[in-house]
């Protein structure tokens, strides 16, 4: 591959960003509160730094988009939260969850499934669209 091809490649690659990208905001509870009371869609995903099936996970939710005949799936939460964080514990508890690589899908506050150690493109995405019933796009 020449350089000009590698440089093309690259500009391509950042001018198709999608706007719509899934963002990974860090959990809060007064966020998650917010998303719970307006009943959104919530995707939980337990990591833990320096965790290598955590970092293929967070890419894939990273890379989540909406397609355009699913206008919904823009208002799908998405947070990261760190195992190792004591302000975290209670989240943790409250959802089962014990280690990392853990994903959670809640509806408001009504738990719609959950996924630990996936990490293929593939699976997630199946996984967070037959959870959500959306149709979102890797």
């Amino acid at each position: 591959m020449t350089l000009k091809s590698l440089v093309f490649l690259v500009i391509t690659a950042v001018s198709v960003l999608p706007s719509q990208a899934a963002l990974l905001q860090t959990y809060n509870v007064a966020a998650l509160e917010e998303a719970q009371k307006s009943n959104r869609i919530i995707v939980l995903h337990f990591f833990k730094n320096g965790c290598h099936p955590c970092n293929l996970q967070k890419k894939v939710l990273s890379e989540l988009k909406a397609p355009e005949g699913c206008p919904q799936c823009k208002d799908v939460v998405f947070f990261q939260v760190d195992v190792d964080e004591k302000d975290n514990l209670a989240l943790m508890e409250k959802n089962g969850v014990a280690t990392a690589t853990v994903i959670v899908v809640l509806q408001g506050e009504k738990s719609l499934g959950r996924t630990a150690g996936t990490t293929g493109a593939t699976e997630l995405l199946d996984f967070i669209n037959n959870t959500t019933k959306l149709q979102f796009q890797a």
